[in-house]
């Protein structure tokens, strides 16, 4: 619901998963393309760089 009103005001939402368990539920809250889930989360040092690259070309 939060994400929902956050995106209704104009705000822009995405997040960055660190999930062991695989589950399915930040496809439900987020969205399509709303959420980050890096392969190897002892590697999200590197790959943080592209992931803000990505967000601030879309703005």
């Amino acid at each position: 619901m939060a994400v929902t009103e956050a995106r209704r005001s104009g705000q822009v939402v995405h997040e960055i998963i660190i999930d062991e368990d695989e589950q399915n539920w930040f496809t439900r809250i987020f969205g399509r393309g709303g959420f980050h889930l890096p392969p190897r989360p002892d590697r999200l040092i590197r790959v943080l760089p592209e992931i803000y690259l990505n967000l601030t070309q879309e703005s």
